[in-house]
């Protein structure tokens, strides 16, 4: 066996190591990545909900409150007439 061709061979057998482990480095670099990434989304996620439960109580609220306004004009209209009705009623008597 050509003495040259076994170093080539170790030499070569050498680059395939030191590749393997700088790919493992890289490897482990993107599950850092990826478990950084996923974090954030989980985050995002909840900020989003709570968010979206800001914007229901704040439509809740302004709903109540244009009701009440609803209910205070029904109200008034309703005294309206009455008073209208009552005023007619003497007026006919």
């Amino acid at each position: 066996m050509d003495p040259r061709l076994l170093s080539w061979g170790a030499g070569y057998i050498r680059h395939l190591d030191r590749e393997e482990k700088r790919q493992e480095v890289e490897v482990e670099k993107s599950r850092d990545q990826v478990e950084i990434s996923r974090h954030r989304l989980v985050e995002a996620r909840q900020d989003a909900k709570v968010l979206e439960k800001l914007k229901e109580k704040r439509r809740a609220a302004h709903l109540a409150e244009w009701l009440k306004e609803q209910q205070a004009l029904i109200d008034e209209v309703g005294a309206v007439r009455h008073t209208w009705g009552a005023a007619q009623g003497a007026r006919a008597g």
